[in-house]
């Protein structure tokens, strides 16, 4: 369910997410996934935490906002920094890690391959 709601980032609920590709990434959902399949995430990547490069059936869109480190789009590398948007089809290999000593930020959001 959607319902009117302010928080403050340091008492949501962060949890580990996708625990067999990742280590040291944590989620807190933002908007739970809509009958849609929609679905958007507030991540932190704690330092040298690192989601593993892996595909998924569903397109992403990653949005930095903060922190910096390396990421992966198949055989292309790209720079992980505050303000960068990656878009991600489905079935694209892709991953990023956080290779700072400060907390990687980013918004998560998870599209179904049938919506694009």
């Amino acid at each position: 369910m959607f319902e009117k709601r302010i928080e403050d980032l340091p008492e949501m609920d962060f949890r580990g997410i996708r625990e067999d590709v990742a280590s040291k990434v944590f989620g807190c959902t933002l908007v739970p996934t809509m009958a849609s399949g929609i679905k958007i995430t507030l991540t932190r990547v704690e330092p040298q935490g690192e989601f593993s490069t892996h595909k998924d059936q569903y397109h992403h869109v990653l949005y930095f906002l903060s922190g910096h480190g390396v990421g992966w789009l198949d055989s292309d590398e790209y720079e992980v920094k505050a303000g960068r948007a990656v878009r991600i089809p489905a079935g694209t290999l892709h991953g990023y890690r956080n290779n700072s000593s400060e907390t990687m930020t980013l918004l998560t959001i998870n599209i179904p391959a049938d919506e694009i």
